[in-house]
């Protein structure tokens, strides 16, 4: 490592703004940063601070830190720096700032051309396969808490250590056998509390409402990327919704026969429930961060003290110090806040999670030779292809996508206003679930053909219902700009689906 001290930097008064950038002499535009905060603004408070409350306040910098990631260090010793991580003219550096008692130094030492887990930290494709494994695994056990092992019967339901409690709870139905209600449809709870997430995660200034403003996970785009398009479009599913919907407005195949009124109350239901738990997440969402903000503003305001001897109030001094920075105070590092970083990271916590996750999935089905668990490992597989297709689909959403589109000018310009993507991932999954489930029914037998059925019914609930989604759908219809247009999109793409689903499962399944 090689100590270089900039004039600028070593003759600064110490607790003064310093400027990163006369460390570098390179313009702020050509530097992608990373960065560890911890800072101290004088020598009175690097002695007053302890290593359990250590008070840090940000330096003026000429980075633009939104575009950038932040993630917060600590303190080591008594000394208290910042170590930045730069690419200035396609060379890689690490640049540590560190302030002592009596003065501030630069240590640069280069890295190299290019981060090597850059790719791998932000990766947005990587986060989606993750969530979307942890989403689908979601789904499936909150439709089995809340009502499928009671469709399913004692003699059919998987036989593991949660069956005794996911028995008692029979609130949903699949609409197939003798009881009714089959218009609260398997996936509803899981399309409600996906629904209710995405309302949480719908603020673009502050996505994750129980942190922080400046907390580090609000800048990572590919960790917020994997919880909306990942885990919430994962954990809602419209397909599965339409395709229960269509087979009961059919009858084949069910104890009951067609159920016509259940089913169409089946698709108010959903869509009513969806949209209000969407509401649900936006006030939560407006109620935490009301927290954050009240909390920095008691943090923030100054406290007046008097004088005994002059009667004249001045500022506590723990106020003054966090003048010095133009972006004010920061706090340190709390252990929560590195438990959270390393959980959630992509080279660390996170995958080893879904990891030890799959592998309890690979116990239950060879292991013990639950079937269950067996079609839940083909579906891990499945669901993130499901889940990158729609991400990728979703740049239709977008006007100047469109455009691209090989169809006239005055026809783009008629459905602009429509979110093309999702419409399309929808239907597309819809489609292919009621053809699964069509040739499941005409075709095959649990009992001749296991692995023949619990494959295709891994495609139809693993990758048709990560490739479908209700929580993206249901935000679309919030923020339309018109209210007729809401209703358009939602009564369009649920009729759309439900006739084009019945003209797929009828004449297969009545052949």
């Amino acid at each position: 490592m090689i100590e270089q001290q900039d004039p600028a930097i070593a003759n600064s008064e110490v607790g003064s703004p310093v400027s990163f950038h006369t460390a570098l002499h390179t313009p702020p535009s050509a530097c992608i940063m990373r960065r560890t905060e911890s800072y101290k603004s004088s020598s009175a408070a690097a002695a007053a601070a302890t290593e359990d409350d250590p008070q840090n306040i940000g330096l003026v910098d000429t980075f633009d830190s939104s575009e950038h990631s932040i993630e917060d260090g600590g303190s080591s010793g008594s000394s208290y720096y910042d170590t930045l991580e730069i690419v200035p003219n396609n060379q890689h550096l690490r640049i540590q700032i560190v302030e002592f008692g009596n003065g501030i130094s630069a240590n640069i030492e280069e890295l190299g051309d290019e981060d090597d887990t850059n790719w791998f930290v932000d990766s947005v494709p990587l986060y989606i396969i993750m969530f979307a494994i942890l989403g689908n695994a979601s789904r499936v056990f909150l439709s089995r808490l809340f009502g499928s092992d009671c469709s399913l019967g004692e003699a059919n339901a998987p036989d593991d250590f949660l069956a005794p409690y996911f028995s008692e709870i029979c609130i949903t139905n699949s609409g197939l056998t003798e009881q009714t209600g089959g218009a609260l449809f398997l996936e509803l709870p899981s399309n409600m509390v996906g629904s209710l997430v995405m309302g949480m995660l719908s603020s673009t200034d502050h996505p994750l409402p129980w942190f922080s403003k400046d907390h580090p996970l609000q800048q990572r785009k590919a960790f917020i990327a994997g919880l909306t398009t990942g885990f919430c479009g994962c954990l809602t599913t419209f397909a599965s919704w339409n395709t229960q919907m269509v087979r009961m407005l059919d009858g084949a195949g069910t104890v009951l026969g067609p159920q016509v009124f259940p089913a169409l109350f089946g698709y108010a239901i959903g869509l009513c429930a969806a949209f209000s738990s969407f509401i649900m997440g936006r006030h939560l969402h407006e109620w935490l961060s009301s927290m954050h903000v009240h909390q920095e503003t008691e943090r923030l305001l100054p406290s007046q003290t008097r004088d005994e001897e002059t009667g004249k109030g001045t500022e506590n001094n723990e106020t003054s110090r966090f003048k010095a920075g133009e972006g004010g105070e920061r706090k340190s590092c709390s252990l929560w806040d590195k438990f959270i970083h390393l959980v959630f990271s992509a080279s660390t916590g996170l995958p080893l999670f879904v990891i030890g996750l799959i592998a309890c999935f690979l116990v239950g089905a060879v292991v013990y030779e639950i079937a269950f668990y067996r079609e839940i490992v083909l579906e891990t597989l499945v669901a993130p292809v499901g889940a990158l297709i729609r991400w990728k689909l979703s740049s239709l959403n977008k006007e100047e996508n469109l455009n691209k589109l090989p169809f006239k000018k005055s026809i783009i310009e008629s459905i602009s206003w429509i979110p093309m993507g999702t419409l399309l991932a929808n239907i597309l999954a819809s489609l292919i679930a009621v053809l699964l489930q069509a040739i499941r029914l005409r075709f095959l037998s649990s009992y001749d053909a296991p692995w023949s059925s619990q494959l295709l019914s891994a495609i139809e609930t693993g990758f048709c219902g990560s490739l479908s989604t209700v929580s993206t759908f249901i935000k679309e219809i919030f923020y339309m700009e018109k209210s007729s247009r809401s209703f358009q999109y939602a009564i369009g793409s649920l009729t759309l689906a439900m006739l084009l689903g019945l003209a797929v499962y009828s004449p297969i399944v009545r052949s």
